[in-house]
């Protein structure tokens, strides 16, 4: 068999190959820009509720009366 053909005989099954990588790198870099779309969304979603969030303490101490952490009467 001549060196020429054989060269053909293995480029082309290698540059279908090469293209379905391609393909196949294209398809998961898409993935991955939704998965960090999607990361970023949530991210700004967190920010916005930890600055609405105030850690709301009882107003009530022991030596008021009040009841404290709903463990029954003093």
């Amino acid at each position: 068999m001549k060196k020429k053909k054989l060269k053909e005989l293995i480029q082309s099954p290698l540059r279908f190959h090469h293209q379905d990588i391609h393909e196949e790198l294209e398809e998961l870099k898409g993935m991955i820009r939704d998965v960090s779309s999607q990361m970023q969304g949530l991210q700004q979603r967190i920010e916005q509720l930890s600055k609405n969030t105030d850690l709301r303490v009882s107003q009530h101490d022991d030596n008021s009366g009040g009841q404290g952490f709903g463990l029954g009467p003093k």
